[in-house]
């Protein structure tokens, strides 16, 4: 081929030796990132040495001995749990055949968006349910989705049985052929990069290990500081004042708890007296089933925005990340947001790209979804709710070249037609549905506390409890962390934050981020990429900016950076990139699945051992360094006499306790500092603590220090060693010490337990 001078010959490389050396640099960068990412933590590496011991790994999963093997009694959770499922399912599936989107949506979308919106709809009824005092009436909590659940199930499959029987009426091997030709191809034209792809969906047999350990880690009894603090110990109590009420004196029990409204209504259905902690279980496998649900939803994103392949790997890639198994097994609600956050930009970039009609009904289905994950967080009305608002509002046009993985899902246009731009009708249907859909939980906190955000913005509107003193704690418990020198904003921090984002995080998978960044380059090729990054962008920048920068937080971005990933993963069809890739994801895959299923990963992993003695959690000689409930905790539960109560202090992890109790969270006020401070004479403070039922108390002095240390929370002056035992016990002799050290092995230094005196 001639060059355009001299007749000299064009010395540049030809397309295919650019590709090489594009494929052979990014195969250098890989490993390069590899190699930083695994020297960066060493929980990177420390759990890929179970690959060389996998009998100690199965040790660990039946806690040290195959006598403590028994898995039969997850059944009737598991079965609980997949009926409340399909119940929400059913539900959803036909919301959005009234909605009539049903036909916009190929069957697998309508599944994942149906069990969402449902499950969501299940939440809010159990929320009004427990706001009408009903939860000690468990028919009345349980029958009405149920039967509406049932109602929805003839609806859907009395016509699908009568299609079937007509088609098998006329049914011969041609067409059997049809059928199975449209299954594979999802009723419409497979892209172009999933017909050189499809020797890789062996990989979809690797989600199989990777949901059995998400579903037998969500089984477990939780472990986790923050569930036994609130998200199932707030629950529990609402479950047995058998309303939906103020905690005075627990802060996080005032926010929206939509994630666990599952756990309530099992609570409430499960059978007495333990039905609380069945319930708990339930909600906790419900809280690990979403994020399948996610998974679920990156599949089908994958077949209709790229490819059938990209769908396949994001949702390996999300699966296997160990913060996205964290917060599922132990039953966090960051996977729950990031469900509803993924499928509300789902359906926000479906109404975007549809006709007006359609377009307003797939922005309610948006503005649901949206509305779900403010109803679980509050951040989610800033990192959501807000950009969803704008890009529902301002995007107008359709995408220029837009081609649909499901033709017939859609409605036909012109690629590159514009049809508007201000949509002021579809934002207000969207907001219209934000507010259905998470404003019985602002309602709830503006008539119980006066404050629709409370905690926050109690310098607007004030709350309940919330004195000047306790916001300004919160405030600065939830500041953006500064350095030394006092700031915020520096180039170092940025640096240590991007650095714990891209590679220092032990809980970050191996090719996540390089892969994702790889499917930027894609923003041409599939016009999802551009949306996706763009409010991942504002995602981050919101969290580096306003928050305390926690990295927890930032797992329900994690679904969007998945599918970026996937992108990314099939950016190129040669057979050299389609190693790297699929050796790329399946390391990634592995590297996960052994983290999060070994004790290299902090958080319980034995799977197979019995219930009955998870729940009290003794320490046992096979497997005795492994303890994650307080042995205090199984004391109180066998020696409170009835009608005692027990009052913790620093302690405010009371979900195991059976026995009623009295607790505070560090931003509350405690009731010992209440009695000590409201009554001075040792009679006084005797009667007040007989009046409320105190038989013993229990103060953990570790927790408080850990409290008072710098940069942490902080905690009540008012409690200290002196007040106790110089004053309670040996002056006034209102507390006697329990000498447990031998029984239990408590260090007085940590934590000590006295017996409430009569006289």
């Amino acid at each position: 081929k001639r060059g355009c001078g001299g007749g000299q010959r064009n010395r540049g490389l030809t397309p295919p030796a650019r590709l090489g050396a594009g494929l052979g640099a990014a195969g250098v960068l890989l490993a390069i990132y590899l190699v930083v990412f695994y020297w960066s933590e060493p929980l990177h590496w420390q759990g890929l040495l179970m690959l060389l011991l996998p009998d100690q790994l199965v040790r660990e999963w039946m806690g040290g001995s195959p006598q403590r093997i028994a898995v039969l009694d997850r059944v009737p959770m598991l079965l609980a749990a997949a009926g409340l499922l399909a119940m929400a399912g059913l539900i959803g599936v036909q919301w959005l055949r009234w909605l009539r989107v049903d036909r916009l949506l190929t069957p697998g979308e309508q599944a994942v968006f149906g069990g969402a919106a449902g499950l969501h709809a299940v939440s809010l009824w159990t929320l009004a349910a427990g706001l009408a005092g009903q939860l000690h009436r468990p028919w009345l909590v349980v029958a009405p989705p149920l039967l509406l659940a049932a109602w929805s199930a003839v609806r859907i499959l009395w016509p699908l049985i009568g299609r079937a029987r007509e088609a098998n009426g006329r049914a011969g091997p041609a067409a059997d052929q049809d059928d199975l030709g449209d299954r594979e191809t999802g009723g419409g034209p497979v892209p172009p990069a999933s017909q050189h792809w499809r020797s890789e969906r062996y990989l979809a047999w690797l989600l199989v290990p990777l949901a059995v350990v998400l579903l037998a880690g969500g089984a477990l009894p939780p472990s986790e500081f923050d569930v036994r603090e609130y998200h199932l110990q707030v629950p529990k109590e609402w479950q047995q004042e058998g309303r939906v009420t103020f905690l005075p004196h627990n802060v996080y029990g005032n926010m929206p708890l939509g994630a666990e409204m599952p756990a309530l209504l099992a609570m409430a259905a499960w059978p007495a007296p333990d039905g609380w902690w069945w319930g708990a279980l339930v909600g906790k496998l419900v809280i690990a089933a979403c994020s399948l649900l996610t998974a679920a939803g990156l599949y089908t994103a994958g077949c209709r925005f790229l490819n059938r392949t990209a769908g396949l790997l994001a949702a390996l890639l999300y699966l296997s990340v160990p913060w996205v198994a964290h917060v599922s097994m132990a039953g966090l609600n960051d996977g729950v947001v990031g469900m509803y956050a993924f499928l509300a930009i789902y359906a926000g970039i479906l109404a975007v790209d549809n006709t007006s009609g359609s377009s307003r009904r797939l922005a309610l289905l948006c503005g649901w979804l949206a509305g779900a994950a403010a109803a679980c967080k509050y951040p989610a009305l800033l990192l959501l709710v807000v950009p969803l608002s704008g890009w529902v509002l301002l995007a107008g046009c359709r995408w220029p070249g837009r081609q649909a993985a499901n033709p017939e899902t859609l409605d036909q246009r012109t690629p590159g037609r514009r049809f508007g731009g201000l949509q002021p009708v579809r934002w207000a249907v969207f907001a219209a549905a934000v507010l259905l859909s998470c404003g019985l939980w602002y309602g709830k906190n503006w008539v119980l506390t006066g404050n629709p955000t409370y905690p926050l913005l109690v310098s607007v509107f004030g709350g309940s409890t919330r004195t000047e003193a306790k916001d300004q704690q919160w405030r600065q418990a939830h500041q953006v962390p500064r350095d030394a020198q006092g700031r915020s904003y520096t180039p170092a921090q940025l640096g240590g934050s991007l650095s714990q984002i891209g590679w220092r995080s032990p809980w970050i998978a191996p090719c996540l981020v390089p892969l994702a960044l790889l499917g930027l380059a894609g923003w041409r090729r599939w016009p999802v990429v551009s949306p996706l990054a763009a409010w991942l962008a504002f995602y981050v920048l919101v969290w580096w900016l306003v928050t305390h920068r926690i990295d927890r937080f930032l797992v329900p971005a994690l679904p969007a950076a998945a599918l970026l990933a996937g992108a990314g993963a099939v950016c190129c069809d040669g057979r050299v990139w389609r190693a790297i890739a699929v050796a790329a994801v399946g390391w990634s895959v592995l590297a996960g699945l052994t983290i999060i299923s070994s004790r290299a990963f902090p958080a319980d992993n034995r799977f197979l051992v019995a219930l009955a003695e998870l729940r009290p959690d003794l320490s046992d000689p096979r497997d005795p360094d492994f303890c994650f409930t307080n042995p205090v905790h199984d004391w109180l539960n066998r020696h409170v006499p009835d009608g005692g109560r027990v009052l913790l202090v620093g302690d405010a992890q009371p979900f195991d306790l059976r026995v009623p109790a009295l607790y505070a969270t560090c931003f509350d006020t405690n009731p010992l500092e209440s009695i000590v401070d409201a009554h001075a004479t040792a009679a006084e403070r005797r009667a007040a603590l007989r009046a409320a039922g105190i038989t013993h108390v229990y103060i953990q002095w570790s927790e408080i220090d850990r409290y008072r240390g710098p940069g942490n929370y902080g905690f009540s002056s008012r409690i200290t060693r002196s007040l106790v035992r110089d004053e309670l016990v040996e002056s006034q002799q209102v507390l006697r010490q329990l000498s447990l050290e031998q029984e239990l092995g408590l260090d007085p230094e940590r934590s000590e337990l006295f017996e409430v005196l009569a006289e």
